[in-house]
């Protein structure tokens, strides 16, 4: 037939996954965000009784759209949901595959501390970080090829590179994305190791 149901889960923009259904330039035209969805993701992390949500916002970014783009159609609803979720006490955890380096002074618009910004390979987290330095928290961006086929001394020198960057605070070490299924345990205790 010509019906098709998406189901998407509650803590996440929904255009990730209707962009791999249907034509982005639609997405962006339907995209919008209700109090519903809102409020529902609320509900769900203070009933389990968290304080954060994880927003993925990846197809977002430079990597896919123009700045233009991003100001019309994706940041007023990625701002009234981090704004929503600030207002009941959740932080936001701004999943960002891709480059978001124009997207960031965006964020500087919102609440400082409102949201933790999740970074891949593909931002130069040192730019981001200059940019978002005193506004929002950066986390990353230890890459997961590093993470599944480096060696414990390239993972630890590249920890310090990024802790040294961050000196002044706003900065969550992490892997860029997420670790790797085929991640050395040796690797991940490197990673652990370099912030004890």
């Amino acid at each position: 037939g010509s019906e098709m149901c998406i189901r998407d889960r509650d803590d996440i923009a929904p255009t990730p996954n209707l962009q791999t259904v249907l034509k982005a330039k639609q997405i962006l035209v339907d995209n919008h965000i209700t109090p519903e969805i809102i409020n529902t993701g609320i509900t769900g992390v203070k009933s389990a009784g968290g304080n954060r949500i994880a927003i993925f916002a990846m197809r977002s970014s430079a990597t896919f759209i123009s700045t233009a783009m991003f100001e019309e159609f994706a940041w007023p609803y990625l701002k009234q949901m981090i704004l929503a979720f600030y207002e009941a006490g959740i932080t936001s955890v701004v999943h960002c595959d891709g480059n978001w380096l124009p997207m960031l002074p965006y964020f500087k618009e919102l609440p400082k501390g409102s949201c933790i910004i999740e970074l891949d390979g593909a931002t130069d987290i040192a730019k981001a970080y200059e940019i978002l330095k005193g506004y929002q928290v950066i986390r990353g961006d230890v890459p997961p090829t590093l993470m599944a086929f480096g060696t414990p001394e390239e993972v630890t020198a590249y920890c310090d590179k990024l802790l040294d960057m961050a000196m002044d605070g706003g900065f969550i070490l992490g892997t860029g994305c997420e670790v790797p299924l085929n991640c050395k345990v040796e690797n991940l205790k490197a990673l652990i190791d370099s912030v004890r």
